[in-house]
């Protein structure tokens, strides 16, 4: 079984014989040194008497930097410590942009969110936020409808109540139990 990477073979594997209603998994792993499209294909050679099968393509784009939106949940009103500095350097540790280590962060404080543009992220991070207007959640409902990831970072500054009041809805989708503080 060969794997080949935009027509270069790029790495093979030998399957023994696999009895009838038998499969085997193979794996293969490849890491893309360019941003842009590439094809793969993955081809078995053998004689089975039905050559279409013996053969799989795909097609997909390498981003060469993935946006992230950080929204930051304090809401920029008091001067105070968040945890979005940190995250942003474990996200990005050189801080810079153009760093090939492929994340780019951009953040904002939450009541800032209708500036952003969501479709342009393929993840949003929602970090400690105190709570989130109706408006806000309805367009997080709306991202995430539309097949894009959001995680929620809570901690302290997240209000309970808030919380619990969002457990079962479409973004938060499990029930929140009682509050445990340490």
């Amino acid at each position: 079984v060969a794997l080949i990477v935009d027509g270069r073979t790029i790495a093979t594997q030998t399957v023994n014989a696999i009895a009838p209603g038998q499969s085997v998994t193979i794996h293969f792993h490849h890491t893309f040194t360019t941003a842009g499209n590439h094809w793969i294909k993955v081809q078995a050679e053998l004689s089975d008497g039905l050559d279409a099968d013996n053969a799989a393509f795909a097609a997909l784009h390498v981003a060469a930097q993935i946006p992230v939106l950080l929204i930051d949940g304090s809401d920029g009103s008091a001067p105070g410590v968040t945890g979005s500095p940190f995250l942003r350097a474990a996200l990005m540790p050189s801080g810079d942009p153009n760093d090939p280590a492929g994340v780019t962060v951009h953040d904002i404080v939450a009541n800032d969110w209708q500036a952003a543009h969501f479709d342009d992220y393929p993840i949003i991070i929602v970090n400690d936020p105190r709570r989130m207007s109706p408006e806000l959640m309805q367009a997080l409902t709306q991202y995430t409808a539309a097949g894009h990831g959001l995680w929620w970072i809570l901690g302290g500054r997240t209000e309970a109540l808030w919380l619990q009041q969002q457990a079962k809805t479409p973004l938060i989708p499990y029930g929140i139990g009682p509050l445990i503080t340490a």
